[in-house]
């Protein structure tokens, strides 16, 4: 069983519908800077100095940006696994 099934299997033990999804994996995302990095990297989203900086990520640490598109990795994965 892969480690998204049994987030997804913990997730749905506390949860009867996917309205708290976002919040639950909000908690998932990692909080160091080296281990965001990590993960970005483990995750295959490429280099940090290839992020396209938008409008609403002005103001924020490139570690928050990164977090971000590891948040979007994670629900694609998490609502894969939902669905499986």
């Amino acid at each position: 069983m892969s480690k998204w099934k049994d987030l997804v299997e913990d997730y749905k033990k506390e949860y009867d519908d996917e309205s708290g999804v976002s919040e639950y994996i909000e908690h998932l995302l990692p909080t160091y800077y080296s281990h965001v990095y990590d993960e970005y990297h483990r995750l295959g989203l490429g280099s940090p100095m290839g992020i396209t900086i938008q409008d609403d990520h002005v103001g924020m640490a490139i570690w928050e940006i990164m977090n971000l598109e590891i948040y979007d990795e994670y629900y694609e994965l998490f609502m894969n696994a939902w669905t499986d």
